[in-house]
């Protein structure tokens, strides 16, 4: 009760008030701590606000609880909640396991990419890096793993000029349907090579042999 009146005083609808209430009786009933149970309302409370299903938002729920309990920061466990409800709720609405895992994976890379360690002029940059691949007519994936190669530069100290040409290059390595690995190494391989003075172009270039030779080891080679 007193999850619903914080949610409700904090500006919450009933509906999503009542998941968190409901995502905090769950987690007690399933043995968690007060503390794991915490964590679990604000996760169901934020996958209603998405609105997602019930079933999902109970999914969030469990794993946020779980995720403390494992000694994961709340906002770590938090977003692997989101995650893992998203899952729940594609397969709810028919999806494929296969589909689901990348919707999963999509929401876990976008709330990464959105982690406040990047502050929130960081934040700005990265959701202008998306919005700016997603006007050029990129794909959803293409564009969160732009957003994401921006903010894995900024959180490495990079410049937002060279942070730019990182979310580029991160764009690029996913389009060729390269390792999330890969094109994290070519974020930070842009990133320096414009650093170092070289031309965007250049730096590109040499980004992309960095991700494919990470590509090739993430894969076995």
């Amino acid at each position: 009760d007193a999850a619903y009146q914080d949610a409700l005083e904090k500006g919450s609808t009933p509906a999503e008030a009542t998941a968190r209430k409901q995502g905090v009786v769950d987690s007690l009933k399933a043995n968690f701590s007060a503390k794991e149970a915490t964590a679990a309302g604000k996760a169901a409370q934020a996958a209603a606000k998405s609105g997602l299903s019930e079933g999902a938002a109970k999914a969030a729920a469990l794993s946020a609880a779980k995720g403390v309990k494992e000694g994961k920061n709340e906002d770590a466990a938090l977003s692997t909640s989101q995650g893992d409800a998203a899952y729940q709720d594609a397969l709810e609405k028919g999806s494929t396991p296969a589909e689901a895992t990348a919707r999963k994976q999509g929401v876990v890379d976008s709330l990464k990419a959105s982690a406040s360690s990047i502050g929130p002029i960081g934040e700005a940059v990265a959701e202008e890096a998306y919005q700016k691949a997603i006007a050029e007519g990129a794909t959803p994936q293409e564009a969160t793993a732009r957003k994401q190669g921006v903010a894995d530069a900024l959180k490495a100290n990079f410049s937002a000029k060279e942070a730019t040409a990182a979310g580029k290059a991160a764009q690029a390595a996913a389009k060729s349907g390269l390792s999330e690995g890969a094109a994290k190494a070519a974020a930070l391989s842009a990133a320096k090579g414009v650093k170092e003075g070289k031309n965007e172009d250049a730096a590109l270039s040499t980004s992309q042999g960095d991700a494919a030779y990470q590509d090739a080891l993430d894969r076995g080679s």
